[in-house]
């Protein structure tokens, strides 16, 4: 007697709740060694004898013939480069044993996921990336301005002032108090400007001092025969456009000669020095008067005042010239020989009136330009 026994399994009842612990948006794909799709997303591709149909997965996917071959490498379909058979999905099946182990039965299973669900993962990490690429960028940014700040503007100030050394124009204050090179730099360039600062000062000081000894004399301090030159050109100029009077007065030491012969050329300089002194206090502020050279001294009147008040000035010269003088307590009078030339617009030229010697100015000169010349004594 033989018997029956028929067990019918609702295997996909059973595949599903499998499938059930897997993420909602995997996709699950089981296929037997024949290649029949046991299970499928789409049910009405599974196997089924009583409906009469097979659908084969290596059909669906030919990527998956080996497996059903003797191949056991996983294989993975991608839609960016395989869209013909993944179109906007990513696909893994893999090739596993199955019953005992000696036998030569073997499922497939498979996975797969629309691309754009896998492809959120990496957006939203590429996003992070951007966000994060973005974020340091800028934090670099800063940094290198910051860093840019602190480095070259104090480098800016330096070559500024260089570029303004020996000008008045004003600097940003040297970054002294630095530790770096940036202050060591600073430090020396500072010391190195006032060293060079106080040397041109000195520089400045010693040019001046050459002028005033080139146009002065170096005995009495009054002008010497070529500054009075010059200022006389200026007024005999200025006296030609506004018919400005002006007066020249010749000084001539009488006693200096003797003076300086019986006390010696020291007594003699101090003389002259006293002498230039008592001219300087005797005459008007806008008067000028200069050393031609030895004993002779010259003054330059200028204004409406030079016709009338040079010979009063003349004679208050002669009288503070003639008042005794005390040098290393020896007592001596000097005296002086005095003579005025006074000039119109046509004057004569101011070389050949500085060259007339005072011998002939006690005569009427013979220049018609020279209106008068006296002597006072």
């Amino acid at each position: 007697m033989v018997g029956v026994v028929v067990i019918d399994v609702d295997l996909a009842s059973l595949l599903r709740l499998s499938q059930a612990d897997l993420p909602a948006d995997y996709q699950v794909y089981l296929a037997n060694e024949w290649g029949d799709f046991l299970v499928h997303p789409d049910p009405s591709l599974t196997f089924g004898f009583d409906k009469g149909r097979r659908v084969f997965m290596q059909e669906s996917f030919t990527a998956t013939k080996p497996l059903f071959e003797q191949s056991t490498q996983p294989v993975l379909l991608n839609g960016l480069t395989q869209s013909n058979e993944a179109a906007g999905h990513v696909f893994s099946f893999v090739r596993r044993p199955f019953g005992e182990s000696q036998g030569n039965r073997f499922i497939v299973i498979g996975l797969g996921k629309p691309l754009h669900d896998v492809l959120v993962g990496a957006n939203m990490l590429g996003n992070s990336i951007v966000r994060m690429v973005l974020t340091f960028s800028a934090f670099a940014i800063l940094l290198a301005i910051l860093f840019a700040r602190a480095l070259t503007r104090p480098l800016h100030i330096l070559a500024d002032a260089a570029t303004h050394f020996f000008s008045d124009h004003a600097v940003d204050a040297l970054p002294l108090k630095r530790t770096d090179e940036i202050g060591v730099l600073a430090r020396c360039f500072d010391r190195m400007r006032r060293e060079i600062r106080v040397q041109m000062d000195e520089l400045r000081s010693k040019q001046h001092e050459l002028t005033h000894l080139a146009s002065h004399d170096g005995l009495t301090g009054l002008p010497n025969r070529m500054l009075f030159m010059q200022k006389l050109e200026e007024a005999i100029d200025r006296a030609r456009v506004s018919s400005e009077r002006l007066a020249v007065l010749f000084i001539d030491l009488n006693r200096f000669k003797q003076i300086n012969d019986q006390y010696g050329h020291s007594v003699g300089d101090d003389v002259l020095a006293v002498v230039a002194r008592r001219l300087q206090e005797v005459l008007h502020s806008g008067d000028i008067v200069a050393r031609l050279g030895g004993d002779e001294f010259i003054v330059l009147v200028k204004g409406e005042r030079s016709a009338d008040a040079a010979p009063t000035i003349a004679a208050r010269i002669v009288r503070t010239l003639d008042d005794e003088l005390t040098i290393d307590d020896q007592p001596m009078a000097v005296g002086a020989s005095i003579g005025i030339s006074q000039f119109r617009r046509t004057a004569i030229p101011p070389k050949r009136c500085c060259s007339t010697r005072m011998p002939r100015c006690t005569r009427r000169s013979r220049a018609a330009r020279v209106r008068g010349c006296r002597m006072a004594n």
